[in-house]
């Protein structure tokens, strides 16, 4: 009876972890190195027919930050 504890137990525990890895949220930026521009015409379907989404991933905007001068 206590083997059929454990494996029980084991089971749980496995289900639990694989469920965690399941539900992970991934993070996409849109257009990868691209970004998401109008710019010389960019292929957002072929960008996303790469990918699988789910629910829960974000889509973001690439952002790039330049350094502040201050004789701008």
């Amino acid at each position: 009876m206590a083997s059929f504890v454990k494996v029980g137990l084991l089971l749980v525990v496995v289900a639990v972890f694989a469920g965690l890895n399941l539900s992970a949220a991934k993070l996409y930026t849109v257009g990868d190195s691209i970004g998401w521009t109008i710019l010389n015409n960019p292929n957002y379907t072929a960008w996303a027919s790469g990918k699988t989404f789910h629910e829960g991933d974000i889509l973001c905007k690439l952002v790039v930050l330049h350094p502040y001068s201050s004789s701008n």
